[in-house]
């Protein structure tokens, strides 16, 4: 790391305008055709290390008089030019150089035409000239050599974004958040009810004071009738009179994690830290994450996935692969208090992750999108917003620039998608009278995949009071886990996203109490504004207590389990062994529609299966009785498709504990 870093300050250097032209004059160049040329060469020489660059440039003009074609005149009043930020002379000089160079002892002129030109979005002579560096440099550093032709790639990528430029229609949020203070860093909860950003305060709100340095503190906003509200201080303990920022809020609100520098008891420079929205709607004291989180490097920007089980976040660690990296830790466990502990942490990988860069990861609800920024890819100009797709494993598989203009000549960093995937937003200084303002667009392309949200309650059947459980949602068919959760202590409320258009089950577990399970369906009738509620009762593990083993499915009057039941049915079989002191009975249970001797049969049959299926599994058949009920024991009318359907159902019976 070490290495790398130090290598990417000599590509910040050699890469920029300024190619050290003083070395190359002092290693050789074409002599003066006159001693006068000389004289004046060397008083311009002198002139320029006293920084008396108007002087200089007189001197180096005269020598150019003396001797027209002596290069080292015209590699010293380019340097000159670029420092005085005249730019047009700078490459008349540099055009000079190339014209008198017939032997090219100078490539790396070349190179410096070809990056100012690249600043002036002149892209189609850049490229030349970056191809000009590329066949006559004698550089072997093979690391230099990728970032030059980076280079030459970004302005291929210019020349091809221009041309095809994307949906870009972007309006301010409005002066209920926007101020002529810097507003940035947006975050959204899940339902966009919610906005969270970091203002740069150069005067105390309250007492109206100024402050020694500008201040940074969290606003928070609710939408009300599509109007964002006017914007509050979050106040102590969350904001103190050291900054704070780059923060993002979890799903469902009720978590903010943002970064912190030079805190007392951190582990490096800047931190992630996290706070945690209490029953009474304050915010916790924060809690520095620790290990392996923080380390003693940099870490920042952090942004949670929708069910809390993945943290994104930007670290210049030591054994990364560039300046700044971006990492992915997982959710381990909870504290005492319900606060989430991350570990695991590892870092993106090369479809992310370059030698340069990589800033401001955002995950989408959807759990598969991630959008990130970063000077390592080709790009608009220097850091541009791509988008990533991850699998099941959160590994990315691919990776996109989101297009211009949305991507445009300077940094863009600070993207985020809302639920829906209709609306992006972002950070521009756009109005010079305003500072730094968050807009949103509607986002037309790169978008994440359509989700929807589960919003649910866990209580305890008999006394209804709130249950902090653990949930496991999953793709019903083929049983692939989409998230991991909890619910909270004092509510009971849990909020999860989930891509449209599949069916899903779920299964809820609390200390003491037998298992709930369900499936669901979200189609398009289902969204952020209308998401899917569900009330989880729980029955405490006694004698008699049953629970309705929901996603477990037969064929029609047929006793062979349909392959989807599967994954119920193993998670029956793992319950069962981790509760070893029960002893239960499968119960099968049918509708009305046959004779009564067809539909014991079929519920006997149907109830043993399941049964045979939990021994072949490794349950102590001792354990494990079954029974058939036919259609003894309706819990709905019979009168219905509905009441039928939840009268077709197996049960799983407490017998003895």
């Amino acid at each position: 790391m070490y290495y790398l870093k130090k290598h990417n300050s000599r590509l910040q250097v050699l890469l920029s305008v300024a190619l050290l032209f003083l070395s190359l004059v002092c290693q050789g160049q074409y002599s003066a055709s006159k001693s006068g040329a000389k004289k004046n060469y060397k008083q311009a020489m002198e002139s320029y290390y006293n920084k008396s660059f108007k002087r200089s440039l007189f001197f180096l003009e005269k020598a150019s008089k003396n001797s027209p074609h002596w290069i080292s005149p015209y590699l010293l009043s380019s340097e000159i030019y670029y420092y005085m930020k005249n730019v047009e002379k700078q490459k008349e000089n540099l055009e000079k150089v190339i014209e008198l160079d017939v032997d090219v002892r100078y490539p790396k002129v070349f190179l410096s035409l070809a990056n100012v030109e690249k600043e002036q979005h002149d892209f189609e002579s850049a490229m030349g000239h970056y191809d000009d560096y590329l066949q006559h440099t004698k550089e072997r550093d093979s690391l230099f050599l990728a970032d030059v032709r980076l280079r030459r790639a970004s302005c291929a990528f210019a020349i091809e974004a221009l041309k095809h430029p994307v949906d870009f229609d972007p309006f301010s949020l409005g002066e209920n958040i926007n101020t002529a203070e810097d507003e940035y860093w947006p975050s959204l909860s899940i339902d966009e009810s919610t906005l969270v950003f970091t203002r740069l305060l150069k005067k105390n709100p309250v007492t109206g004071s100024r402050y020694p340095f500008p201040q940074e503190d969290f606003y928070e906003s609710k939408k009300d009738c599509d109007q964002w509200a006017r914007s509050k201080n979050m106040g102590y303990p969350i904001n103190t009179p050291e900054n704070e920022g780059a923060q993002c809020i979890s799903a469902d609100g009720r978590l903010l994690f943002f970064t912190a520098c030079n805190r007392p008891g951190g582990k490096g420079s800047c931190d992630i830290y996290l706070s945690t929205k209490m029953s009474n709607n304050r915010w916790s004291a924060p809690i520095n994450l620790g290990k392996p989180v923080n380390t003693g490097g940099w870490e920042s920007q952090p942004t949670i996935s929708a069910d809390g089980r993945y943290l994104f976040f930007v670290s210049s660690r030591k054994g990364g692969k560039g300046r700044t990296d971006i990492y992915r830790a997982e959710r381990t466990d909870y504290d005492a208090n319900g606060a989430p502990i991350f570990g695991n942490v590892t870092p993106l990988n090369e479809m992310v992750n370059t030698l340069h860069s990589e800033t401001s990861p955002f995950i989408h609800p959807d759990g598969r999108t991630l959008y990130f920024s970063s000077d390592g890819w080709p790009s608009m100009g220097k850091k541009d917003i791509y988008m990533a797709r991850l699998n099941e494993e959160k590994e990315v598989i691919s990776r996109t620039n989101i297009g211009y203009p949305i991507n445009t000549f300077d940094n863009d960093e600070a993207f985020v998608v809302g639920a829906t995937g209709k609306f992006a937003y972002f950070v521009s200084d756009r109005d010079n009278r305003m500072g730094k303002d968050i807009y949103a667009f509607p986002l037309k392309s790169n978008k994440p995949d359509p989700v929807s949200f589960v919003h649910g309650r866990v209580i305890d059947a008999d006394t209804r009071n709130p249950l902090r459980a653990d949930i496991i949602l999953a793709e019903l068919v083929h049983g692939s886990k989409e998230a991991v959760l909890a619910s909270w202590q004092d509510n009971g409320e849990f909020i999860v996203s989930l891509p449209l258009q599949k069916n899903y089950r779920f299964t809820s577990e609390a200390k003491g109490y037998l298992f709930y399970s369900k499936n669901f369906n979200l189609s398009h009738l289902y969204s952020v504004g209308n998401p899917y509620e569900v009330l989880i009762e729980m029955k405490k593990i006694i004698p008699g207590a049953t629970t309705i083993l929901n996603n477990i499915f037969f064929e029609t009057n047929s006793y062979e389990l349909d392959d989807i039941s599967h994954s119920e049915l193993d998670f029956v079989c793992n319950y069962l062994k981790e509760n070893s002191h029960l002893t239960v009975e499968i119960g099968g249970h049918t509708d009305t529609v046959g004779s009564v001797a067809l539909n014991d049969t079929l519920s006997v049959n149907r109830a043993k299966v399941v049964r045979e299926y939990l021994v072949n599994g490794g349950i102590d058949p001792q354990r494990i009785t079954y029974k058939g009920y036919g259609y003894t024991k309706s819990v709905a009318s019979n009168d219905t498709e509905e009441g039928r359907r939840l009268n077709r159902r197996t049960e799983l019976k407490v017998i003895q504990m």
